[in-house]
C-alpha cells in the first residue's frame, strides 16, 4: 500500500511539472474576418523575426499552444485586408488571454 502512495505522488509530480514550462494564448480579434491569419512570432537575436505558430481566425477568435521554459518577448501580427499590425507580448508559461480592440490595443 506505501509503494501505490508513494508512486502516485511520483507520478502526480512528474505530470504537473511537464505543465509548467507550456503556454496557451488565446485571444478575440475585435473586426477580424474569418480566415484571417494570425502570427506568433519572436526574435532570438533582436533583429529577425521567427514564426512559432499561426492560426486561423474563427468568429474573432485565435489559440497558441506552445512550450515556454523561460518569459520571452513575442509578437502578435495579423496582415488583413483590415488589419496590419505587429505587437510586442511576453510570452511566458500558463495561460495568456488577448483581446485585440479596432484600435489595435492588446488588453
Amino acid at each position: 500500500m506505501n509503494r501505490f502512495v508513494l508512486c502516485l505522488v511520483l507520478l502526480t509530480s512528474l505530470v504537473s511539472c511537464h505543465k509548467k514550462d507550456t503556454f496557451h494564448i488565446s485571444g478575440n480579434i475585435y473586426g477580424a474576418n474569418d480566415g484571417d491569419t494570425i502570427t506568433l512570432a519572436y526574435s532570438p537575436d533582436g533583429r529577425k523575426l521567427e514564426i512559432l505558430q499561426q492560426s486561423i481566425i474563427k468568429d474573432g477568435c485565435f489559440s497558441f499552444d506552445g512550450e515556454a521554459k523561460e518569459c520571452q518577448v513575442g509578437y502578435i501580427c495579423c496582415t488583413s485586408a483590415d488589419y496590419n499590425f505587429c505587437k510586442l507580448f511576453f510570452i511566458e508559461k500558463g495561460d495568456i488571454v488577448m483581446l485585440i480592440d479596432s484600435m489595435q490595443w492588446i488588453v
